[in-house]
């Protein structure tokens, strides 16, 4: 209030300070003038014109310090505001937001500028807390698995068996730790807009049998079969994410499947033209409630035969499948399998 109040002030006295000075300096050009006409004897200075002249010169010169005045005053207000706003950015507070209806349209669209620095700033921000936090949170358990393999492999009395099992797990640990690393920069990038969709035109049909070439060594341990109906299929997204998307489906189809499972791949198309992939395995299923929180960030309905996951997978597929503008369905029972389906916007095209 104090410093409002003192600001307020300082605008009336520059006000007050030029208008005077104005005024000095207009008499004086005056006096000098008529000083050079005496002396000079300049005749048509004695006449009622140069009076009006003067005059006119004094009420212009007035008028001209006052315009420039409150011209002044219409850019040095909002620059006293935005310098108190990016005191108040630096110190961390990213909420601030200033109204870009200005008088001046250069001040409004600085206050748009900075509107948008600090929204970007704020995105930044909360991405980089949130990443932190994850992180700090998740990394617990993998990162203690790994110290302790790490602790028994020092024991010099066991035997070469035991060492090389340990050895394994310690791999398969750091394997994990990269993937859920992976996962949760992927996934805070794309819930904070970090990810520039560049988009191509890509085969659901080609990726979906790339991502069973890629987890071949897991299907062929299960000994799952696969019935597969898929046509031709084009579609304009991201073939890396999108890619992501088929490969952690069919990794879960055959996680959660039973040894000689199956596993059905075959699309159809929808009435209102969309195209649904659909993902059927012969696994064992799962309630109603861990159906409805599948898409949680990393929740695990069973943490024995999620030996490689991390609870974020579902999450991600999601998210990647909300930039396409295409939605995921899960139906399943428990004993009883479940069944995935993938819904694609109506601009992909599907062929014989």
């Amino acid at each position: 209030m104090m410093k409002k109040f003192i600001y307020g002030k300082l605008r009336f006295h520059f006000a007050i300070i030029t208008c005077i000075a104005t005024f000095v300096s207009l008499t004086v050009f005056s006096t000098v003038l008529y000083a050079l006409n005496s002396y000079f004897n300049w005749d048509i200075m004695f006449s009622g014109r140069f009076y009006v002249w003067v005059f006119l010169i004094i009420l212009s010169g007035m008028i001209s310090a006052f315009i420039t005045t409150y011209v002044g005053l219409q850019i040095i207000e909002p620059i006293e505001v935005l310098r108190e706003n990016m005191t108040k950015v630096s110190a961390g507070d990213f909420t601030v937001e200033l109204d870009p209806e200005q008088k001046v349209e250069e001040v409004s669209q600085l206050y748009r500028d900075f509107n948008l620095m600090v929204h970007e700033l704020g995105g930044i921000d909360a991405l980089q807390n949130n990443f932190v936090s994850t992180v700090s949170h998740e990394f617990k358990t993998p990162l203690a698995t790994i110290q302790g393999y790490a602790q028994l492999l020092q024991d010099p009395e066991i035997d070469d068996d035991t060492q090389q099992d340990l050895s394994k797990r310690l791999i398969v640990a750091t394997q994990q730790l990269t993937q859920l690393t992976d996962n949760i920069l992927k996934l805070t990038k794309i819930e904070h807009q970090g990810i520039s969709l560049e988009r191509k035109i890509i085969r659901i049909d080609e990726q979906i049998r790339q991502a069973l070439l890629f987890l071949q060594a897991k299907w062929e341990k299960y000994n799952i079969s696969f019935n597969i109906i898929l046509k031709r299929t084009q579609f304009e997204g991201n073939e890396e994410l999108m890619q992501q998307v088929w490969v952690n489906l069919l990794d879960n189809a055959i996680k959660y499947n039973h040894q000689d499972g199956e596993i059905t791949i075959t699309q159809h198309e929808l009435e209102d033209g969309r195209i649904g992939f659909d993902i059927s395995d012969t696994g064992i299923g799962m309630t109603p409630e861990t159906v409805n929180k599948i898409f949680d960030k990393f929740y695990q309905a069973d943490s024995s035969r999620l030996n490689s996951g991390n609870g974020l997978g579902l999450s991600l597929v999601k998210q990647i499948l909300k930039l396409h503008q295409a939605e995921i369905k899960y139906k399943s029972s428990l004993g009883q399998g479940t069944t995935v389906t993938v819904i694609l916007p109506k601009h992909t095209k599907a062929n014989d």
